[in-house]
C-alpha cells in the first residue's frame, strides 16, 4: 500500500475542498470503511479527468475519458472497494481488468500491497502510468493487453475487479482467485447490468448481487 500524501502538484485549495465534499457525499450514501474513505481523501480525482470536465471532477457522476470509455461514478468505485475489502481475507494483491484513466487503480494502490492492472487501450496505459508516477505510486504493475480472460502467468489474487461488463463471468478469471478470494464485476447487457460479487470461502463459491449498475461493455482486443 502506497502513501500518496506527499504528491506535489498544482492542486489548489478549492480542489481539496471539493474532494473532501465528495468524501462527505460518499459517507452520507453509506460508505463506512475507513481505509476506503481515506483513499478517496488522498487521491485527487481531477488529476484523472479530462480538461473539459474539470469542473465536474468531484461530482458523483461518471465522465467521458475518450474511446467511448468513462471514469466511473465515485460512489460505485467506493462501493466496489468496500466490498472487496470486506471479502478479501488478505491484501497481498489485486487484479484490475480495465485501468482506464487510472483513478480506480490509484485508489486500489492505497488498499492492497500490489496492484496488477490490465488495459487494452494503449494511450490509456501511457497516461495512467504518468499520473500514477506523478503521485509517486510504485506498487502498481500496468500491462497493455486484453484482460477479458485474465492474464498470463501463475499468479493468483486476493481479489479481482472488472471495470467493464461482460455478459457472463469468464471461468478463467475465477481461476485466478486465491482460495479465499473474491471477484466483483458488472455483468449483463447494456441497460440490464448487475454488480455481482463472487466470494470463495471454505471451499465454496457464492454469488451476491450488489444492485443495478451501468458500465461500458467489455471489449476484446487491443488498441495501440
Amino acid at each position: 500500500m502506497h502513501d500518496a500524501k506527499g504528491h506535489r502538484s498544482c492542486e489548489k485549495a478549492s480542489c481539496t475542498v471539493r474532494r473532501y465534499g465528495l468524501v462527505r457525499k460518499l459517507i452520507n450514501r453509506g460508505i463506512q470503511n475507513a481505509e476506503v474513505i481515506q483513499a478517496f481523501r488522498v487521491i485527487p480525482r481531477h488529476l484523472f479527468v479530462a480538461t473539459p470536465f474539470q469542473s465536474q471532477a468531484y461530482d458523483d457522476v461518471p465522465l467521458p475519458i475518450g474511446y467511448d470509455q468513462t471514469i466511473s461514478q465515485p460512489y460505485i468505485v467506493a462501493l466496489i472497494c468496500e466490498r472487496l475489502l470486506s471479502n478479501s481475507t488478505a491484501r497481498v494483491n489485486v487484479l484490475e481488468i480495465g485501468a482506464g484513466c487510472g483513478y480506480q487503480t490509484a485508489l486500489l494502490s492505497q488498499l492492497y500491497d500490489r496492484v496488477v492492472s490490465v488495459e487494452r487501450i494503449g494511450p490509456f496505459v501511457n497516461t495512467a502510468r504518468e499520473r500514477l508516477a506523478s503521485l509517486k505510486i510504485e506498487n502498481v504493475v500496468l500491462h497493455h493487453a486484453d484482460g477479458s480472460e485474465g492474464i498470463q502467468g501463475d499468479e493468483t489474487f486476493c481479489a479481482v475487479v472488472l471495470s467493464a461488463a461482460p455478459l457472463a463471468i469468464d471461468s478463467r478469471l475465477l481461476a485466478m482467485l486465491r482460495p479465499e478470494g473474491c471477484l466483483i464485476a458488472p455483468v449483463g447487457p447494456p441497460n440490464n447490468q448487475t454488480l455481482k460479487l463472487i466470494i470463495c470461502k471454505n471451499g465454496e463459491v457464492r454469488e451476491e448481487s450488489q444492485g443495478s449498475v451501468r458500465f461500458v461493455p467489455i471489449v476484446r482486443g487491443t488498441i495501440n
